[in-house]
């Protein structure tokens, strides 16, 4: 599953419309359906928009389809800030991947 399905997931789950996730998010609709079709670039920005305004989502779900969608259902704990950098660290580890696997 691509980082822009699972979005999708998170909205169907969810129950959120794209015209409620655009307000969410704090983008146009355009913008949120562009974030759901595969094969869209998914950069830091709207990581970061989608974790900081759906509070509940575990990020390495989003980021790595690891553990479950929900925070609540991995760690009982207050999970650590998710920075800039550490995920633009994991972008870039993915974006080395792909290219990798290309190569093949």
């Amino acid at each position: 599953m691509t980082i822009n399905e699972r979005f999708a997931e998170i909205l169907k789950t969810k129950n959120i419309s794209v015209k409620e996730a655009s307000v969410l998010i704090r983008k146009s609709e355009v913008y949120v359906r562009k974030l759901m079709r595969a094969g869209e670039s998914f950069g830091i920005e709207p990581v970061l928009l989608i974790l900081n305004s759906i509070e509940d989502i575990n990020p390495d779900w989003l980021l790595r389809e690891k553990g479950s969608m929900f925070r609540s259902q991995y760690n009982t704990e207050e999970p650590a800030p998710i920075t800039s950098e550490r995920l633009l660290s994991i972008i870039e580890s993915q974006q080395r991947t792909i290219e990798n696997l290309s190569r093949k």
